[in-house]
């Protein structure tokens, strides 16, 4: 009595549509990474003599994963959570880090705000701004200088069925995320 009548050909055939299927599935279990998070537009404003306006606008779109990212900013690395704010820098023309200046910054957004945090939907493409204002002392301007706003760390958390993932845009991209210099 003969039950089952396989070919090689039928059995390569089997392998190989599971395989196929199962990459299918995977693909679209991930959250999908082209284009999630980008940088769209940087500019800096002399406002005053001392006193300039940084921003850096970007935007996260996720395909199959709900998100959380910060409202505020800290300029350094501050003994805080990461993910609870967005870190930046002021740069020299080198990229060495600038302590001159004092500021302050925030992240503004038509997302809506839950637990302290911007909220996205999945398949919601969402501008973000970082506005810092930074103000030199009359001693720095005389010196003269140069500095760009880079931002170094820019949390976000993905949410599906309940499961929270914290994440960061990948060194290799948050590059993108910086302003023109501006010469005092």
């Amino acid at each position: 009595m003969q039950y089952f009548s396989f070919t090689t050909t039928t059995v390569k055939s089997f392998i190989l549509t599971s395989i196929v299927v199962a990459l299918a599935g995977a693909a679209l279990a991930m959250p999908q990474a082209t284009s999630a998070y980008s940088t769209t537009a940087q500019s800096v404003t002399k406002l005053t003599d001392n006193t300039f306006l940084f921003q850096v606008t970007y935007r996260f779109n996720f395909l199959n994963r709900d998100m959380r990212t910060p409202v505020l900013a800290t300029r350094g690395s501050a003994m805080i959570p990461a993910a609870q704010h967005l870190q930046y820098s002021l740069r020299d023309a080198a990229g060495a880090v600038l302590t001159t200046g004092a500021s302050a910054a925030i992240v503004l957004s038509d997302a809506v705000v839950q637990d302290k945090q911007y909220f996205v939907p999945e398949r919601t493409p969402t501008h973000f701004t970082l506005f810092s204002i930074v103000q030199l002392s009359a001693a720095e301007v005389a010196a003269g200088g140069e500095s760009s706003l880079q931002i170094d760390q820019l949390p976000f958390t993905l949410i599906a069925d309940d499961v929270e993932i914290a994440a960061t845009v990948p060194a290799e991209d948050i590059g993108t995320h910086r302003t023109p210099a501006i010469t005092w």
